[in-house]
């Protein structure tokens, strides 16, 4: 029974998704593992966004 449960957890969708996910620009991960391309593209999913205005008062 511990053996089924393990090897689920192993293949459990969310896993797959923290693994394909791109790694934040400055993380030691993009930094060692990343090409140009795939680094540009990290850094354009993680560019600093504009703030939300408040409204007004």
């Amino acid at each position: 029974m511990l053996t089924l449960l393990n090897t689920h957890d192993l293949f459990h969708p969310c896993w797959w998704f923290g693994a394909i996910r791109l790694a934040k620009p400055d993380s030691f991960w993009a930094g060692y593992f990343y090409d140009l391309r795939k680094l540009q593209r990290a850094q354009a999913r993680y560019a600093p966004r504009r703030p939300v205005p408040s409204p007004p008062a």
